[in-house]
């Protein structure tokens, strides 16, 4: 609120010096507190009426400098800061000097200071901040200061998590790299980004171009292909080998890999799915594990027959073969070779696709020669 004094009196009316402001209704009021009539204008008159500015400043102490009397430290009295010969702030452009002298300008209403070396000398003291030390800086280079907020990343596993800097663990020491590992940084939306990036990368590396897996949400399987999605929620998808958009990461829970079976695999699966055979000869007082190791030491054609019929039943999935359709199976011609037959042969495993048939080669290694020699 401005203040004005009388500097000349008006005709016939109050004396010079008088002082006299504004009130929120518009009317002119004197110190103490009575209505002056609204003839007395000072913006109307301003010949009578000289602005009384406020000093924001109080001189505290004086020291000495080759003699010379000069202000050592102030008070700015708006919100009370104390500002000394040697403090170090920083100007209005956020850079830091240490502060040489203060000094007044020539109508004594303003205080300025100057700084050493720095060319940021003549500034109103209402303008310098005292300098702080940064506690840290983040991730994204925003320096953090003592009580301010900022969001750190423990790790793909957790959501991203606020932190006030007097109330978490700190390595002061080293104010780029706080202890625990932990990432920070100056606003969520940055965090969230950093976070969602690891688990982008962490989406390509559990989960290959060709990876066999399992849905978490669908009861299906499907193939990796490409194009990875992260979403904003931390979800993350995949276009399968289909076309299909399949999810990876689905409320923080990932999809199941579909490992490939090994011929042991093979063996226990083929050995858990023949309890005919089994029950053939269970009176005569064989137990399951002996029955199997016979057959495999005195009937290997056979045992390695039913397996190679458990890899072709696994492979093909819901696929069965029938007289109308394709049908490829394993053959010893010069080497092992996979051909196609429309028509059923006795004693083969079928396949729907070569490449299946090769699967199954690859899988049975040299086990096929119990077969086929």
């Amino acid at each position: 609120m401005k203040q004005f004094k009388l500097i000349k009196t008006y005709p016939n009316f109050e004396e010079i010096g008088m002082k006299i402001f504004q009130s929120k209704d518009g009317f002119w009021i004197d110190e103490k507190g009575e209505s002056i009539v609204s003839i007395i204008n000072p913006k109307k008159y301003p010949e009578f009426w000289e602005e009384v500015k406020k000093k924001d400043y109080e001189i505290l102490s004086f020291t000495f400098k080759e003699g010379d009397k000069i202000i050592y430290s102030i008070e700015r009295i708006s919100d009370g800061e104390v500002f000394c010969i040697r403090d170090t702030v920083t100007n209005p452009a956020g850079l830091s000097f240490k502060i040489s002298e203060f000094y007044l300008d020539h109508n004594e209403d303003r205080l300025l200071c100057n700084g050493d070396k720095t060319g940021n000398g003549h500034i109103n003291i209402t303008k310098i901040e005292h300098y702080k030390e940064p506690v840290f800086i983040t991730e994204d280079g925003v320096k953090m200061y003592k009580g301010d907020l900022y969001w750190y990343v423990l790790d793909i596993n957790h959501p991203v998590f606020p932190g006030k800097i007097d109330s978490h663990i700190l390595d002061h020491s080293n104010p780029n790299k706080p202890r625990l590992g932990i990432k920070q940084f100056s606003t969520k939306e940055k965090a969230e980004e950093y976070r969602n990036n690891l688990l982008l990368e962490e989406a390509k590396r559990r989960y290959p171009k060709g990876t066999k897996v399992k849905s978490s949400i669908l009861d299906c399987k499907f193939v990796v292909e490409d194009s990875y999605i992260i979403y904003d929620d931390g979800d993350v998808s995949c276009k399968s080998k289909n076309g299909l958009d399949h999810f990876l990461l689905k409320d923080n829970k990932w999809a199941e890999i579909i490992k490939d079976k090994t011929l042991k695999d093979y063996e226990n699966s083929f050995l858990l799915s023949s309890n005919t055979t089994y029950n053939c000869v269970k009176s005569v007082g064989i137990d399951e594990k002996h029955f199997y190791d016979i057959l495999r030491i005195h009937e290997p054609k056979l045992y390695w027959i039913k397996v190679l019929q458990a890899i072709a039943n696994d492979l093909n999935e819901d696929w069965i073969p029938k007289e109308t359709n394709e049908k490829h199976y394993i053959v010893v011609d010069l080497g092992i070779k996979v051909r196609v037959n429309s028509s059923f042969l006795n004693g083969c495993a079928y396949f729907k696709s070569k490449e299946l048939a090769q699967k199954a080669i690859d899988i049975m290694g040299d086990k096929l020669d119990y077969i086929f020699k």
